[in-house]
């Protein structure tokens, strides 16, 4: 798990390509081709987009989207898109 933090009342760092996952392909930042281990760096495997819980705590800031509200291809079912402009405030 990862985070951002800033102090309050400051201006946050643009997530990704500081577009948001609903710009889609060629504005969006995206990660694919997850693979999940073990604790002992074992059992390297992908897992589906749809099951993985998506905790965006600041919608208004930050989004992130899979890839197939925009393609529909099972292919792209290891990929999602995310991130946001600078700017925003907790």
């Amino acid at each position: 798990m990862s985070f951002v933090q800033y102090p309050n009342n400051a201006a946050g760092p643009p997530m990704g390509s500081g577009h948001f996952s609903s710009e889609g392909k060629h504005k969006a930042a995206y990660m694919s081709d997850l693979k999940l281990f073990d604790q002992t760096g074992n059992g390297a495997e992908s897992p589906n987009i749809y099951d993985l819980a998506k905790d965006v705590d600041k919608p208004d800031c930050y989004t992130a989207l899979p890839a197939s509200v925009f393609d529909g291809e099972y292919d792209e079912r290891h990929k999602f898109y995310y991130g946001g402009p600078a700017g925003c405030r907790n």
